[in-house]
């Protein structure tokens, strides 16, 4: 079999002269966001889940998120640091690229049941 496989991306030109290009999440990257925000995806499937608790942890999820799709990992402080309305277009653009090889609605199936079992996983062993 021969993979024939360019990954779409989006460029998102800044006022500032400078660039912006990410791409669709791999499995590496849902890993590397699982283990990282492992706190974040517990409080979003938790029943005592507040608004304002997800306003104050949702920003690394998204900013790791962006960084991850744009290939520089390490530039989480950055990323943290770009407009609101940028991040949210930069996020939008990169969940859409993430599933757009697959039928959405299956995809976001198997997404919760992925989250749903590490979470279970989780709450199995709270010390890992």
């Amino acid at each position: 079999m021969t993979i024939n496989y360019t990954p779409e991306t989006y460029t998102q030109t800044l006022k500032s002269g400078g660039t912006i290009t990410v791409r669709g999440l791999n499995f590496e990257d849902m890993g590397a966001l699982a283990k990282d925000q492992g706190e974040l995806i517990n409080l979003l499937f938790s029943p005592e889940v507040k608004a304002l608790d997800v306003l104050t942890t949702a920003p690394g999820l998204v900013a790791q998120t962006i960084a991850l799709a744009a290939d520089e990992p390490e530039s989480v402080g950055v990323v943290l640091k770009l407009p609101f309305p940028l991040q949210l277009t930069l996020f939008v653009e990169i969940m859409r690229m993430t599933f757009s090889e697959v039928d959405l609605g299956n995809a976001v199936r198997l997404l919760m049941e992925i989250l749903m079992s590490l979470k279970q996983a989780n709450n199995k062993n709270p010390d890992t």
